[in-house]
């Protein structure tokens, strides 16, 4: 059986903390509860009281002799058309009828929504709701407004107890409780929409508590079972804390649109899809400043785009400000708010991103007043550009940003404070070109190799990474890496020639060299150069046995942020048998260790993401990677960077 529920809507702000948490005026208590053979029956009695302590009494739920029409031994009235609007009222409303006190329907196995509608009359606003959350009855229960839960998103009326719709949103005259009732002996669970995912070639999807999701009224989180299903290549796991974990194949790229299944003990399940997507390529870099004026023509820069050096969070390298609280309403201030949801900036620059971005640009007006109006240039990037009203697009709907270059909020839309804007940027498939005419200049046999090359061509360089082995190789397949983090320079595009020092003794070594880009885009491999000096053989052992071949450990990328991947090569099914990757720091103390799974081929992926062996986040510095294999080990520096 699938149950599903409305996604929480992202534009609602921070006016939704005005909602939840509220005194009441809106009592919902259960009357009765008593099962049957064949239904469940129960009413709820809600008494609404609107700014002037007007208050009326309607009452929603099941019973075994209710219909969905009038019933008058039941006692429900149909009502005569709507009062003068100075005069208070409220009403269920049903389909066919004008409105009804009672709203009971005669069976608990079908999913159903009770329409409420008032008028508030000169008693005004705010409106509020409360209810006892523990009388009510084995269902699930999703309280939003009537306009799709774009103002007020669907509430489970389990978790909170009331909610108050303030002066602000006077427009608001309509609520719906959605009800999916439970069979006994529980409720069945009421899964939320799992948003898409996107990343680009080389990055990595972020994990999902998937306890955000979904509700089961008597049922605990750690008590439910997570099943995923239909996909092909992707790899998804669902770990003991109901946290998802996305593989995604080497050089795979493409969708895949899987199932989500939830079950709780009694057998009840629900279920939802979700696309994730692996794009080629990533996303050019981008700003655009958005001028903001209000009524007294004071003015405020802010901006939003993308930016490879920007990140989720302040990022005072691109000017980017962390805000104190907003100043007093007489104030102008304009703001973007960044993707953690809860900081305000200046700017609102993301390093990384899908492809389908939302910005939010929120304002306070001042003694200016309106209108207020936001302008921006023509001169807009590749891609599409939208921008609507910050409720909805109710009053603003989306208008195309190539098309007209400025918004304005009239005097009567007071109540609008802000816009949101989303952008669909182009994709950047294109990888560097370049580097060329690699040459060995020198080398020192057992030591280093000094290597020489004509620079790539990139306008968004990241790196340079030279790729070498102890025996010739195809033009990506080799067990050892030197790039920026044993050579910084290697970050510089016109860096010509570095020194690569060599792990193990070889008679030559062969090398080739490839640039990428910001975006996770890799030009295509050098030539095949090599050194031509000999070397003594491998010390007491034989080259072609495991203990003499070395561990070939990656870490991408270098600096760490909020997360790396880890590769280690050169391990061997048969014969390591567990090998340890450890991190230590500075002082030499062992932060953090963990088991690898030997692969196919004898390579293993792993990811980090900063942290040590209690979970604690390990502050910013130096640190040193361990992978240890029998008695071979291999060691890397990394930089935790936050």
């Amino acid at each position: 059986m699938r149950h599903t529920e409305q996604a929480q809507n992202p534009m609602i702000d921070t006016h939704a903390a005005m909602v939840l948490g509220a005194v009441g005026v809106l009592l919902i208590v259960l009357a009765g509860f008593a099962p049957t053979c064949s239904a469940v029956e129960w009413t709820v009695p809600i008494e609404i009281v609107n700014g002037a302590a007007e208050s009326d009494t309607i009452t929603f739920g099941v019973h075994p002799e209710a219909t969905s029409g009038i019933d008058p031994h039941l006692g429900e009235i149909e009502l005569p058309p709507w009062p003068p609007s100075a005069l208070f009222e409220c009403r269920f409303l049903l389909d066919g009828g004008e409105g009804l006190k009672l709203d009971l329907r005669d069976t608990t196995w079908t999913a159903r929504t009770h329409s409420i509608r008032w008028q508030v009359g000169n008693g005004g606003y705010p409106v509020t709701l409360r209810w006892d959350r523990f009388a009510l009855p084995i269902a699930s229960l999703h309280i939003s407004d009537g306009y799709g839960g774009i103002f007020i998103p669907p509430t489970n009326m389990f978790e909170v107890d009331s909610l108050v719709i303030p002066q602000l949103w006077s427009f608001i005259t309509q609520m719906t409780v959605d009800v999916f009732p439970g069979a006994s002996p529980g409720a069945h669970p009421v899964i939320n929409p799992i948003p898409d995912a996107h990343v680009f070639s080389g990055q990595t999807f972020p994990e999902l508590s998937l306890d955000d999701y979904v509700n089961d009224p008597d049922t605990p989180h750690d008590a439910l079972q997570w099943f995923v299903t239909e996909n092909q290549a992707l790899i998804f796991e669902v770990d003991l804390d109901r946290v998802l974990h996305v593989t995604v194949p080497e050089g795979w790229v493409g969708a895949e649109t899987v199932t989500f299944t939830v079950v709780d003990p009694d057998g009840h399940s629900a279920d939802t899809e979700a696309t994730y997507s692996v794009i080629e390529g990533g996303l050019p870099a981008w700003t655009v400043p958005l001028q903001v004026r209000n009524g007294a023509e004071e003015r405020r820069v802010g901006m939003f785009g993308i930016h490879p050096e920007g990140s989720d969070e302040i990022d005072a390298d691109l000017g980017e400000l962390a805000l104190p609280p907003w100043p007093p309403q007489g104030t102008f201030d304009v703001r973007l708010l960044l993707p953690d949801g809860f900081t305000w900036s200046a700017k609102d620059v993301r390093g990384s991103s899908p492809d389908s971005i939302l910005y939010r640009l929120r304002w306070q007006a001042g003694d200016g007043g309106y209108p207020v109006t936001v302008e921006w240039s023509s001169d807009l990037p590749l891609g599409e550009f939208y921008v609507q009203d910050n409720l909805g697009g109710t009053f603003i709907p989306p208008i195309d940003m190539r098309t007209v270059t400025q918004v304005q909020i009239p005097t009567e839309w007071d109540f609008i404070e802000g816009l949101d804007i989303w952008a669909l940027a182009v994709v950047d498939t294109t990888p560097p070109a370049g580097p060329s005419d690699l040459l060995v200049t020198s080398s020192i046999p057992g030591v280093s190799a000094s290597l020489a090359w004509t620079p790539c061509i990139e306008e968004h360089f990241s790196y340079y990474e030279v790729l070498f082995d102890s025996i010739p190789f195809d033009s990506t397949v080799a067990r050892f890496v030197w790039d920026w983090s044993e050579d910084p320079a290697l970050q510089s595009i016109g860096t010509t020639g570095t020194t690569v020092e060599v792990p193990v003794p070889a008679e030559q070594y062969y090398f080739r060299i490839r640039a990428w880009d910001v975006f996770g885009n890799v030009g295509e491999t050098s030539n095949l150069a090599a050194t031509g000096a000999s070397t003594p053989e491998w010390p007491h052992e034989d080259p072609g046995s495991i203990t003499a071949r070395p561990i070939v450990l990656h870490v991408w990328p270098n600096p760490i942020d909020a997360r790396t991947t880890i590769w280690c090569a050169g391990l061997d099914i048969q014969q390591d048998d567990g090998p340890i990757l450890s991190v230590f720091d500075l002082a030499g103390r062992c932060v953090r260790q963990w088991e690898l799974a030997t692969g196919v081929g004898g390579k293993t992926e792993t990811t980090w993401r900063g942290y040590d062996a209690n979970g604690q986040l390990l502050a910013s510095g130096t640190y040193f990677l361990r992978v240890e294999a029998g008695v071979r080990v291999c060691m890397r520096r990394v930089i935790l960077a936050r």
